[in-house]
């Protein structure tokens, strides 16, 4: 195991919140191999949160995940300028708390170049399922993306519409060889392809 603190991303994130000695027991966790890459990226991320707040310079009344979601998601304006107001207030840096954030695959490449520990393991086969699942999640947070944006011209008087707004996303595939559209749902699900062979 490493204990160069610039030896990646991860490394330098965790020693910039104080919190180096949790490499150690990433380290421990993926080479049980019970852990998806995903997951450690949340716990990762989680403890960068909690060695911010720890030194902060005063007691910060947000949950750890209301302030990942605020810093590196996709949350109202309204919440994200709260959190980001809030940490200022006790001297934490928001732009340098999201940027020290990993993603999974930073995760990978530590686990893999500084750790030598592999994680093929993790990496399951693409299968109709997953990718239903990962295409779902996709169309759902830019529906929430659309409909924020068409709240936000109606509250600006940009746009008329009285009612609630819904924002639906219903996803296609066009084959461009018969030029046959297909439902992708309809298609993940074997019930339909294209023309080319009939």
């Amino acid at each position: 195991m490493t204990d160069t603190a610039d030896c990646c991303k991860v490394s330098r994130s965790l020693h910039l919140f104080g919190r180096s000695s949790y490499l150690e027991e990433l380290a421990r966790t993926a080479d049980r191999g019970n852990t998806s890459l995903r997951d450690l990226e949340t716990r990762v991320n989680r403890v960068i949160t909690e060695g911010a707040l720890e030194a902060a310079s005063g007691p910060i009344d947000l949950a750890v995940r209301t302030i990942i979601d605020a810093l590196s998601g996709d949350p109202s304006p309204r919440v994200r300028a709260r959190v980001r107001t809030r940490l200022t207030q006790r001297d934490v840096d928001p732009d340098q708390l999201k940027n020290a954030y990993v993603s999974y695959r930073t995760i990978k490449n530590h686990l893999n170049e500084c750790e030598h520990i592999d994680t093929s393991r993790d990496e399951s086969p693409i299968t109709p399922a997953r990718a239903t699942d990962t295409i779902g999640w996709s169309e759902t947070r830019h529906e929430a993306i659309i409909q924020r944006t068409l709240e936000r011209l109606r509250s600006a008087n940009e746009l008329e519409l009285r009612g609630s707004i819904e924002v639906s996303i219903h996803t296609t595939v066009t084959c461009d060889r018969c030029h046959s559209s297909t439902p992708l749902r309809a298609l993940l699900n074997g019930n339909a392809a294209c023309n080319c062979d009939t």
